[in-house]
């Protein structure tokens, strides 16, 4: 079952739902959590570690590879428009 909201403690101690961008499977059943971020934060870097967390955590109870990407928009602008999710990972040097 997809988890829409992931919960993390936010800089102050309390609890927040961080709901990623994008919730994306692949052909190979592998799934991405994908988070695009322009401006950044103080819980910013507290969801993308809860993120890797959870992330770890669903691979491990679900036996399904689920795996993150934080895009910043100073490298989106930065890269030539992908066509598909490969070739932005390629872009971005990461294996899948």
């Amino acid at each position: 079952q997809l988890t829409q909201s992931i919960p993390y403690v936010k800089q102050d101690g309390s609890i927040g739902s961080y709901y990623p961008d994008f919730f994306l499977k692949l052909s190979n059943t592998d799934r991405w959590v994908i988070e695009t971020k322009g401006a950044e934060s103080l819980n910013d870097p507290r969801k993308r570690d809860r993120l890797k967390v959870w992330c770890e955590d669903a691979t491990r109870s679900q036996g399904i590879n689920w795996r993150s990407l934080y895009v910043r928009q100073e490298i989106w602008n930065n890269i030539q428009t992908p066509e598909t999710f490969h070739d932005l990972t390629n872009l971005l040097d990461i294996s899948i």
